[in-house]
């Protein structure tokens, strides 16, 4: 599970998506603000047979409105729940 804080400094609408060390493509997601402030969003990534012991990246890009790129996370152990 991966969290980020994604805050504005006023209303308006933010566009985001995911990013990740395999290359996939995660569908765009939107948060409205009614005013400033910070909202968290979640994501979850089960590697599965992927994970080999590799290291891996989560990420976050936001299209709307700036086009930012955050980078990302890096991470080399599985956890199990």
């Amino acid at each position: 599970m991966m969290t980020a804080h994604i805050t504005t400094n006023g209303p308006g609408d933010v566009t985001y998506r995911w990013t990740r060390s395999d290359g996939a493509s995660a569908s765009d997601e939107s948060l409205s603000f009614a005013s400033a402030g910070t909202k968290d969003v979640v994501t979850h990534w089960a590697l599965g047979s992927v994970w080999e012991g590799d290291t891996h990246w989560l990420g976050i890009y936001v299209d709307e409105p700036n086009h930012q790129d955050f980078g990302h996370k890096t991470f080399t152990q599985a956890c199990a729940p």
